[in-house]
């Protein structure tokens, strides 16, 4: 790209550095930019990462003013688009080697606990009205009265449309979530199902599936047996 735009330049302003409308200062400063297609390489290349004003505004003095609309262009294609897509394509790179780092996903996860148990903290203290440590049912209702705290939890990927369902599974049982409860709770239905969720549903259902299988042939049994009682009954009584 930058040879390519060092012999156009070079083509395009050679009869300027041969001829004698511009001074021979001006033509020797000319020349030291595009002169050669080395030279005009290193130009090209400070014009695309470097400062690109002096280039633009010489050219824009002393050969044409066309020059600065053109290495503006050229400057936002190349700069702004190519440049800008290589660099991104290097940091997204980056940033994927990162996050396969194991010391770092163990910070960031430490990181997102923390974050986690300090939210849940501000929700004990806004739902706990009676200061015992506890949440009992009549206090977790209260989040259908206090539409930002309902926009909080939603926002945590936390569904608060049914209250007492969310308390049922978030309390062992009781009438009462403690904090140590609500940490694990939120974080358990915090977002969409999670693949050990989904795993864990299907076995329990195959079990489920395999004990009514099992009920089932145990049900027949009974009854062929019963059958077979009722005709040696028949029999018995016949004899």
């Amino acid at each position: 790209q930058h040879g390519a735009m060092s012999l156009l330049m070079n083509a395009v302003l050679t009869p300027y550095m041969e001829g004698d409308d511009l001074s021979l200062e001006t033509r020797q400063l000319l020349f030291s930019y595009f002169g050669s297609w080395s030279r005009g390489m290193y130009t090209m290349f400070e014009v695309t990462t470097g400062n690109f004003i002096p280039v633009t505004r010489f050219l824009m003095e002393n050969v044409a003013e066309g020059y600065g609309a053109f290495f503006v262009i050229y400057r936002f294609i190349v700069g702004f688009a190519i440049i800008k897509v290589i660099s991104g394509v290097f940091m997204h790179e980056t940033f994927r080697a990162a996050a396969s780092d194991d010391n770092l996903m163990i910070v960031q996860k430490m990181r997102a606990t923390r974050k986690h148990v300090q939210k849940m903290e501000q929700l004990m203290a806004r739902l706990d009205a009676t200061s015992n440590g506890k949440i009992e049912r009549h206090e977790f209702m209260q989040l259908l009265k206090d539409k930002s705290l309902t926009t909080w939890l939603a926002s945590m990927e936390v569904e608060v449309d049914n209250l007492n369902l969310l308390f049922d599974f978030v309390s062992n049982g009781d009438d009462a979530v403690t904090f140590d409860e609500l940490v694990k709770g939120i974080a358990r239905l915090k977002g969409p199902a999670r693949s050990i969720d989904l795993y864990g549903v299907i076995t329990r259902c195959i079990e489920l599936r395999e004990r009514l299988v099992r009920l089932e042939e145990m049900v027949d049994t009974n009854k062929v047996a019963d059958k077979v009682d009722k005709v040696d009954k028949v029999h018995t009584c016949q004899l």
